[in-house]
Order: structure tokens, then C-alpha cells, then sequence
């Protein structure tokens, strides 16, 4: 925790200073503000329209009675990639846009997804298996698993729990003859 503070807190706004000197020295103090400016006003533009479509596909979700897990995901990523474009330089900025634009947004989707579930099988229910029911490559979050208890044994493959056994039938002992007097 503590490194991740350093690199919130120190790592990247020296980051982001040197690449803005190197900018400036580069091709000028006043163009490289302006240029900031510019990008900032551009990912402004972005984040609307991006925010905008989204808040329409999660009104839409909503109206077709659907749960809008993928809207909200949507919603989250494009606040996080306008947080980051309000914050002045350029690495900010391009990893700001990278969160806005839709195909590179899917692509981070994913790679959140794949992180969760790792994160979720190690740390939250360990003794847990979760099991996706319908064909391979299918995103994660679209309400087809199922939860199955594993319990292990001496070896290190899991076993699945045998389900309980049923009481005997009380039916069995009489006779199979329908009219028995």
C-alpha cells in the first residue's frame, strides 16, 4: 500500500513535470500550455459525448427492466478517464483519453474483469469455484455462472462435496399389484 502511495503521490506528478519541461524545451513554454489546454478541452468534448451515450444505454437497460452492470462499468471508467484529464500533463492525458475511447475502454473492461475474478478467487472465497455455463470466450459479467463449493483433500486437486442422500422411499416395500384387497 505504502508503494502505491509513493507512486500516486510522488512518481507520477515528478513524472508528469518532466515531461512537460521536456515539451516545453522542446517546442516552447506558450505552445506547450496551449497544448495542454487543447488536449484538456478535447477529452472535455470526449467525456461528454462519451457520458452522454452512456447514460443513454444505462436509461435504456433500465427501461427494458435489464440490470445495467455493463453501463456501470462504462460510467465508472469514463469518470476515472475525466478525473484524469482534468489533472494537468500529459501521461495523465493519455492514459485519461485511453479510459474514454471506446475500443481501448472494452480492452481495459476485459483486463479489469480477468483482475477482479483472480482478485475475488484468491481473497474473497477461496473455497469456491466459479464456472461459466455458457460457451468460452464470453464476457464475464453477463449473469451465466454458477457457484460450486469445493472442498479439498489430501491431494491438491479439488473434489466436488457429494450432495446429501435422499430418504428411502417409503413406496418401495409395497406390492407393485393395483388392487390389492
Amino acid at each position: 500500500m505504502a508503494a502505491l502511495l509513493f507512486v500516486l503521490l510522488i512518481a507520477i506528478p515528478l513524472a508528469e513535470l518532466y515531461v512537460i519541461v521536456q515539451v516545453a524545451d522542446g517546442i516552447g513554454l506558450i505552445e506547450t500550455i496551449l497544448l495542454l489546454i487543447g488536449v484538456s478541452l478535447a477529452g472535455a468534448w470526449l467525456l461528454k459525448q462519451q457520458g452522454l451515450h452512456t447514460w443513454a444505454r444505462l436509461q435504456d437497460s433500465l427501461a427494458r427492466g435489464k440490470m445495467p452492470h455493463r453501463e456501470l462499468v462504462d460510467g465508472v471508467l469514463i469518470v476515472v478517464g475525466g478525473a484524469l484529464l482534468l489533472t494537468p500533463g500529459f501521461l495523465t492525458d493519455a492514459v485519461g483519453l485511453l479510459f474514454l475511447f471506446p475500443p481501448t475502454r472494452a480492452g481495459l473492461k476485459k483486463a479489469a474483469g480477468r483482475l477482479f475474478a483472480r482478485w475475488a478467487r484468491n481473497r474473497v472465497a477461496p473455497g469456491l469455484r466459479i464456472f461459466h455455463t455458457s460457451a468460452a470466450g464470453r464476457d464475464f459479467d453477463d449473469d451465466r455462472y454458477r457457484v460450486t463449493k469445493v472442498t479439498r483433500s489430501r491431494s491438491t486437486t479439488p473434489r466436488r462435496e457429494s450432495p446429501p442422500a435422499l430418504p428411502p422411499d417409503p413406496r418401495s416395500d409395497e406390492d407393485d399389484s393395483p388392487d390389492r384387497a
